[in-house]
């Protein structure tokens, strides 16, 4: 009852009924009070109070006072004012009401139509009785001033059948109204305690974290992706820190501490020597059993080699 349209489009459709239910509620109430208004005006004439009675008044005067009452409570849950006790103030609303249309019902039994023919027949007789006596009072010239049957009871209707049209016209749809009233306001869960602005319900697209690193069993591949967005995110709110200009001091510990052996290696760049063609052979390998050995290459390279030799020593 005590919540803003803005609380009440936040849930399902019934908090947007509700809240135009309320404001049809205060609707009704600002024009039961005017017509009750208009109710004491009618009545509270001394001709009608000397031959009906002050009754209609009296139930006029208090269908204002409660209307007026009803509509400050309405517009208290329209406006979304927080305040102790809202559970109190929602029955006494609720008991406001139905003392209203509780009065706003008599108000009807006694403006039917037998209730105008009754009261006109009384206003007549009232008038004949007033003018064989020839008395000089206000009665009598009511009377003097009305003496036709069509002023008479146009007199007698404003203030029966006109107030049975008006109160039924406003005591309908609030009747409707209330039962609906009731029923959206219990549909309600935090109806009389709503949460306060800053809780946030449980989302897993808002800004919580612990709601994003839920995981759902029916969609897994939600949770990775909900971490691979987050990666890059803390990646780049990092600051990237330059490196140090000066070379960190050496210490005593750094000092006493041996420098350490590369235990890689040492390439070696320099290339083989070369082989000279003059040396032996090398062995001949073993070749597998399959395989015959090619002896003929390597008597062929012995043969160059002699005569070489040979050449070199045969003087000129």
């Amino acid at each position: 009852m005590f919540q803003k349209l803005s609380d009440l489009q936040t849930k399902s459709k019934t908090g947007i009924y509700l809240f135009w239910c309320k404001l049809l509620l205060a609707f009704l109430h600002i024009i039961t009070f005017g017509f009750s208004i208009y109710g004491i005006i009618v009545t509270s004439k001394s001709i009608w109070k000397s031959i009906i009675g002050s009754g209609l008044l009296a139930l006029s005067v208090i269908t204002m006072l409660l209307s007026i009452s009803a509509f400050v409570l309405i517009l208290i849950g329209l406006i979304g004012i927080n305040m102790k006790g809202k559970k109190i103030i929602f029955i006494i609303y609720i008991v406001i009401v139905v003392f209203d249309l509780i009065i706003n019902y008599i108000i009807l039994g006694n403006t039917t139509e037998s209730e105008y023919l009754s009261d006109y027949v009384a206003i007549v007789e009232h008038c004949e009785q007033m003018l064989q006596t020839n008395k000089s009072t206000a009665t009598e010239l009511f009377c003097w001033d009305n003496p036709t049957t069509w002023s008479l009871k146009q007199y007698t209707r404003y203030r029966t059948l006109t107030l049975y049209d008006i109160f039924a016209g406003v005591s309908a749809p609030t009747t409707i109204l209330i039962v609906a009233f009731i029923i959206l306001v219990f549909l309600q869960p935090d109806a009389f305690d709503p949460k306060s602005p800053d809780s946030q319900p449980l989302d897993p697209q808002s800004n919580d974290p612990n709601a994003q690193n839920i995981a759902d069993p029916e969609n897994p591949d939600a949770q990775n992706q909900n971490d691979n967005n987050k990666a890059p995110k803390s990646q780049d709110n990092k600051a990237i820190s330059p490196p140090p200009e000066n070379p960190p001091k050496a210490t005593a510990n750094n000092a006493n501490k041996e420098p350490q052996k590369d235990t890689k290696p040492e390439q070696n760049n320099t290339k083989p020597p070369a082989q000279n063609q003059n040396a032996n052979p090398p062995p001949k390998q073993q070749q597998p059993p399959d395989e015959e050995p090619h002896e003929y290459e390597y008597e062929y390279i012995e043969e160059e080699d002699f005569e070489e030799e040979e050449d070199e020593f045969v003087p000129q």
